[in-house]
Order: C-alpha cells, then structure tokens, then sequence
C-alpha cells in the first residue's frame, strides 16, 4: 500500500478542485507467484481443494503441518487428479502456477487473444495450455466441458465459486493492517473510498464484501 500524491495532483489539476484526504495505491502487482488480484483468489481455492483432497484421503490430519504436502510421494498422489480453468490470462497464472506445484496435471483454457508471455510462463511451469479463437466465454465452457468428464478433475469457475470468492476477501483484512501500520485513520469523521477496475468474475465482489465486513 503506496501513497501516490503525483496521482492526487493529477486529478486535483483534472478536476479544477482539490480532492480531500489522501490517496493510496494497493500494488497486487506484487503480490508473489501471480502478480495480480487474482492471486489471492486462484491460490487460496487450490489450496482448499488440496486440503479436502488430503484429508478426504488421509494424507492429512487436522492439526498435522501442512508442511507435508511438498513430500515428492504427495505430489505423486496429485497427479492422478486433474484441474481446469478458463482465464483470459490472471486467474490462469495464479491457478496454473500453484496447481501445478502442488503436482495436479493442469489445463489452463484461454482466448487467443491473451498475453503471450502469460500463455509462456504458464507452459514454462508444467501447465497445459489450450488456446480458443472464439472470445473467453468459449475457453469458459470448453474448460468446464473436459472437466466434467474426467471424474478426477476440478473445474474453477472464475464467476461462481465462493472459494475464489472468499480467497479475494483476505485483500480486505490486508489491507486493514497495512492502513493501521500506516496509521491511517478510518471512521466516521474518516471514511474509506476504494475505487476498484473491474473485469470479469468474482475478484471485485469478494474485495467489497471483505471490505463491508470489516470497515
């Protein structure tokens, strides 16, 4: 979490007014491993999913260091199972990278007209990539359609999953610390406006649903 004055000049000069307050900027550009948003979101759901494997199996016990699940005889058991993901490049990233780590055989399904070096590094890191030349809802259905024929595949839905959905909450419960350690104040007399850029799926709703909870 930066302050970016430059920014709030821009805008004061912008808007022929001055604009009250402070203005941040929260750099999920560095988030690790993914680099965006959709990280948090994409990360915390494949480790959920990992965590109901292990225990559904007894790989894990409630309790037991997950420290476990990097054992080489683990990831082996990981890849009998499968994960599916249509992404127009982020979410795909942040799914393929850690799926793949974990040892499942992972399929990212992307419109043709993604990011080249996001297609690149998915593939550099052991991921299938399937590119369609229809828009991202045809990599959407023809991902979910392959999954749901493999009875050891896990389909990611980017627009209705309340994992992913509650992954992208944390970026709220953050971002309360960093604006404690910041010593920013927020109440009444102080409020809190956070512009988000939206795309599609369920990134924005899960950061204001965190964020309504907590402030």
């Amino acid at each position: 979490l930066v302050a970016i004055p430059q920014m709030m000049a821009s805008l004061n000069q912008a808007l022929l007014q001055t604009v009250q307050g402070e203005l941040y900027l929260k750099m999920d550009s560095e988030l690790p491993i993914a680099g965006s948003v959709k990280a948090r979101g994409g990360i915390y759901e494949i480790l959920k999913h990992t965590e109901d494997l292990a225990i559904a199996n007894n790989i894990l016990i409630p309790g037991e260091s997950y420290a476990r699940l990097a054992d080489p005889t683990i990831k082996q058991f990981f890849g009998n199972y499968a994960i599916h993901v249509g992404s127009t490049g982020n979410l795909g990233l942040s799914i393929g990278i850690m799926s793949a780590k974990v040892g499942y055989r992972v399929t990212v399904h992307m419109s043709a007209d993604a990011r080249q070096w996001k297609k690149d590094l998915l593939r550099s890191h052991g991921a299938t990539v399937i590119e369609y030349a229809g828009d991202y809802g045809k990599a959407v259905a023809q991902g979910r359609l392959l999954s749901d024929l493999d009875p050891k595949s896990y389909f990611v839905d980017d627009e209705n999953s309340r994992t992913l959905f509650l992954g992208y909450a944390v970026a709220a419960k953050r971002l309360y610390w960093q604006l404690e350690a910041q010593e920013v104040k927020v109440d009444e007399a102080h409020p809190l406006f956070v512009y988000i850029p939206c795309g599609v799926g369920g990134a924005p709703g899960g950061i204001t649903y965190g964020l309504k909870t907590i402030f």
